[in-house]
């Protein structure tokens, strides 16, 4: 395996972001107790979650120098 020239940017692309976003949402989701997520209508984390990965898939093709 070998790393793209510019790995160490990584960190400020939004692809990166928007994956750390989806995983946060899905962590912080998975801890929330049961009595608030019934006040959240059922599948809005799920779409909320692809949303941003698709943001994220669509950030990973813009050129971000």
């Amino acid at each position: 395996m070998k790393l793209i020239p510019d790995w160490r940017d990584a960190w400020r692309w939004i692809s990166t972001w928007a994956f750390i976003a989806a995983g946060a949402l899905q962590s912080a989701w998975v801890s929330v107790s049961p009595d608030m997520r019934a006040s959240i209508p059922e599948g809005y984390v799920s779409y909320a979650t692809m949303v941003i990965v698709v943001v994220g898939a669509v950030g990973r093709m813009v050129n971000q120098k």
